[in-house]
């Protein structure tokens, strides 16, 4: 698992940089945000009945819950997997007399080089912004990607395992693994002990 997630909620404030646009290069850096994960397996297609009595009537690890979403019953959680998270870019919100956009900004150099070394080159919408479906699909991309020692996951994931956080703990019992109080920001999220599965 390689993904991108988003961490906070922004409470900016403005500052005019060019007439009828209005830019929120800044936020409250008191703000903080959270990224939760959930690993599921495949219960080698026999369906797993969750009555509730062997999983929490919590929501948030409700396993029947989970299954309604997303319409698989042949799932279950799989504990100890380990994950890390690397931030690799902040936001904006630039606002015009009609519209209003958020952006990601300050691209990570590290991320940004690796893209680079994989012949990913992202189109900034203007200096320095980019939009969350441009680093989508440079994600993609690089999921593709190959050179001639590896592949581009494995080069993302060995960025977010040594220059990365890694969460505080594996997934639990229900597969659940939180990482609380990050600064705001757009992060490159890698399960690191992918070699297990």
């Amino acid at each position: 698992i390689v993904a991108l997630s988003i961490a906070g909620s922004l409470f900016p404030s403005a500052t005019v940089l060019a007439e009828g646009e209005t830019v929120y290069p800044d936020y409250d850096e008191s703000r903080t945000g959270s990224i939760t994960l959930y690993k599921y397996v495949s219960n080698d297609g026999k369906t797993v009945v969750a009555d509730g009595t062997s999983f929490s009537q919590n929501s948030d690890e409700n396993l029947q819950g989970v299954q309604d979403a997303t319409g698989n019953y042949r799932m279950l959680p799989e504990k100890g997997v380990e994950f890390a998270y690397f931030k690799i870019a902040d936001f904006i919100q630039v606002n015009t007399d009609s519209t209003s956009h958020w952006y990601v900004s300050n691209l990570n150099a590290y991320y940004r080089s690796l893209l680079a070394d994989y012949g990913i080159y992202l189109p900034a919408v203007s200096a320095g912004r980019y939009t969350v479906d441009t680093m989508t699909d440079g994600l993609s991309k690089m999921c593709e990607a190959t050179n001639s020692t590896r592949t581009g996951e494995t080069a993302l994931r060995e960025l977010v395992s040594t220059r990365g956080t890694a969460f505080p703990s594996g997934t639990n019992t229900y597969g659940k693994t939180p990482a609380e109080n990050l600064p705001v920001g757009l992060y490159l999220v890698a399960e690191v002990n992918w070699e297990h599965s």
